[in-house]
């Protein structure tokens, strides 16, 4: 009997150990990733952004031919035939 309890003794000293040791690295490691959530989450809004961003200007040049101009003369500097382009460099 008393060897089974010395067992018992040993066995609920490595659980509380380990259960210790444990305890305390979940603590930093849920706090490592509530932050890393956060930041993910952060991103994924900026992104969404940009997307309707995006979603806007591509229903705008579906139903206005003037912004589809303005976007192909400001972002592709395209011009007819009968125009010159002059870029102007900040000094």
């Amino acid at each position: 009997m008393k060897r089974y309890l010395s067992y018992f003794f040993i066995g609920s000293s490595i659980l509380l150990f380990l259960f210790t040791f444990f305890s305390s690295r979940s603590g930093e490691r849920l706090e490592v990733l509530e932050m890393q959530r956060a930041a993910q989450e952060n991103e994924r809004d900026e992104i969404l952004g940009r997307v309707n961003e995006l979603k806007t200007t591509l229903i705008g040049m579906e139903e206005n031919p003037r912004v589809l101009e303005r976007l192909a003369r400001e972002e592709l500097l395209l011009a007819r035939d009968n125009e010159q382009i002059v870029l102007f460099e900040a000094p």
